[in-house]
Protein backbone atom coordinates (compact mmCIF):
# COMPACT_ATOMS: atom_id res chain seq x y z
CA UNK A 1 0.00 0.00 0.00
CA UNK A 2 1.30 3.60 -0.93
CA UNK A 3 0.25 6.72 0.36
CA UNK A 4 1.40 10.09 -0.67
CA UNK A 5 4.30 8.26 -2.51
CA UNK A 6 5.62 6.32 0.02
CA UNK A 7 5.52 2.24 1.04
CA UNK A 8 3.58 2.26 4.31
CA UNK A 9 2.15 -1.22 4.06
CA UNK A 10 3.27 -4.76 2.88
CA UNK A 11 0.91 -7.31 3.25
CA UNK A 12 2.32 -11.68 3.27
CA UNK A 13 0.24 -14.13 2.92
CA UNK A 14 2.01 -17.01 1.26
CA UNK A 15 5.56 -17.92 0.63
CA UNK A 16 9.19 -18.83 1.80
CA UNK A 17 10.33 -15.07 3.03
CA UNK A 18 11.18 -14.46 5.93
CA UNK A 19 11.99 -11.71 9.01
CA UNK A 20 15.56 -10.67 9.74
CA UNK A 21 15.25 -12.52 13.14
CA UNK A 22 13.87 -15.72 11.20
CA UNK A 23 9.97 -15.17 11.39
CA UNK A 24 7.86 -16.48 8.78
CA UNK A 25 4.58 -17.56 7.60
CA UNK A 26 3.10 -20.71 9.51
CA UNK A 27 5.25 -20.00 12.60
CA UNK A 28 3.15 -20.07 16.33
CA UNK A 29 2.55 -17.85 18.32
CA UNK A 30 4.77 -19.12 20.61
CA UNK A 31 7.50 -19.17 18.29
CA UNK A 32 6.92 -14.83 17.36
CA UNK A 33 7.19 -14.70 20.99
CA UNK A 34 10.61 -15.85 21.63
CA UNK A 35 11.99 -14.82 18.58
CA UNK A 36 11.11 -10.45 19.80
CA UNK A 37 10.84 -11.68 23.66
CA UNK A 38 9.33 -7.94 25.06
CA UNK A 39 8.91 -6.30 21.61
CA UNK A 40 5.74 -7.96 21.25
CA UNK A 41 2.27 -6.37 21.89
CA UNK A 42 -0.66 -7.92 22.03
CA UNK A 43 -3.83 -6.22 20.61
CA UNK A 44 -7.41 -7.69 20.39
CA UNK A 45 -8.19 -8.37 16.63
CA UNK A 46 -10.63 -5.66 15.30
CA UNK A 47 -13.12 -8.22 13.00
CA UNK A 48 -12.89 -10.98 14.66
CA UNK A 49 -13.71 -11.28 18.46
CA UNK A 50 -11.92 -14.39 18.70
CA UNK A 51 -8.56 -13.65 17.20
CA UNK A 52 -6.18 -10.90 18.30
CA UNK A 53 -2.74 -9.61 16.64
CA UNK A 54 0.69 -9.24 17.41
CA UNK A 55 2.37 -5.69 17.04
CA UNK A 56 5.82 -5.97 17.03
CA UNK A 57 7.72 -2.50 18.35
CA UNK A 58 11.12 -1.21 17.32
CA UNK A 59 13.80 -1.27 20.04
CA UNK A 60 16.16 0.98 17.94
CA UNK A 61 15.49 4.89 17.82
CA UNK A 62 16.43 4.66 13.80
CA UNK A 63 13.92 2.05 13.36
CA UNK A 64 11.31 3.81 15.38
CA UNK A 65 9.07 4.77 12.68
CA UNK A 66 8.16 1.19 11.69
CA UNK A 67 6.67 -2.05 12.63
CA UNK A 68 5.28 -5.53 11.38
CA UNK A 69 2.17 -7.46 12.82
CA UNK A 70 1.68 -10.73 12.80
Amino acid sequence: MFAKGRVVRIDVYDGLIKTASGAGIGDTEDRILRLYLGRIHVEGHHYDPDGHYLNYSAVDSIDKDYGMVF
